[in-house]
Parts: C-alpha cells; sequence; structure tokens
C-alpha cells in the first residue's frame, strides 16, 4: 500500500480499473491489488535513467605548450589541443615540429597573419613536411 499512498489516482485510470475488476468477476481481487500490479507493471516498463557520467579526459601536454607559445597565431587553440593529442608526437617529432614553426616564423613565410593557418589545420596536414616556401623579399619600389 505504500505505492498507493504517494500516487495520485486520475479518475479513467481508477474507471479502468473498477471495469477491469468487474470484467473479471473476481470478488477477492479489489481495486488496490489491481492498482498496485498495475503500478509494478510501470515499473518493471520504465527502466531507471542512468545519469550521464561524465569521462574526465586527462590531458597529457606531449609538450603543446611549447607549440603553442612557439606558434604565431592563438587561434582554435581546442582544435589544435585535439589534433595535437592525435598525432601523439614523440620528442623527436615535437622538435621537428617547433623547429619548423620557428623557421617559417624567421623567414618571414608567414609574415601576413592572413595566410598563417591555424595551429589545427597545421598539424593535422602535416605542414612541417611540406618543402620551404621560398620567400623572396620585395624591394622598397618594386610594384606587383
Amino acid at each position: 500500500m505504500k505505492k498507493l499512498d504517494s500516487f495520485r489516482i486520475d479518475e479513467k485510470l481508477l474507471t479502468r480499473l473498477k471495469e477491469k475488476c468487474i470484467r473479471y468477476g473476481d470478488k477477492t481481487w479489489h481495486i488496490e491489488t489491481a492498482l498496485e500490479e498495475y503500478l509494478d507493471r510501470l515499473d518493471s516498463k520504465q527502466k531507471p535513467k542512468k545519469k550521464a557520467v561524465k569521462k574526465e579526459t586527462v590531458f597529457n601536454d606531449f609538450g603543446f605548450n611549447s607549440f603553442w607559445e612557439a606558434y604565431p597565431t592563438s587561434v582554435g587553440k581546442k582544435m589544435a589541443i585535439k589534433a595535437w593529442v592525435k598525432i601523439g608526437p614523440n620528442d623527436e617529432l615535437r622538435q621537428v615540429i617547433i623547429k619548423d614553426v620557428k623557421r617559417r616564423v624567421s623567414t618571414g613565410e608567414w609574415c601576413d597573419p592572413q595566410y598563417i593557418p591555424h595551429g589545427s589545420t597545421y598539424l593535422n596536414q602535416e605542414r612541417w613536411n611540406d618543402a620551404p616556401a621560398k620567400v623572396v623579399p620585395m624591394s622598397k619600389g618594386a610594384a606587383l
């Protein structure tokens, strides 16, 4: 009867249960019993919702911070972290990537911020494997 105490009975439900009791003609089967059975069926159908457990992702730096400090633009850090973790560079590859970034900045290959790829693009496309671009400095009076 504990379930019945906290359950608010709808009139339509009560009518259906009364009809069910009359239909079966069982005098020992009371409304309360029918309601309890109905509630038990509902409980068995409704599985308890599992709480979404947030998986804690452990970010192993793998030297990402040194890459990010060397990279000339600070756009899309979250995507760059995902790309960095996907690569999972060892010490040798990390040094190659950072050396390539520093080379591109120092040679003027990335002098125009408009043409510097986002960090994630650089990492996903493995741009450190690209051949170095030939940068031709423009003279002061040169026209295009």
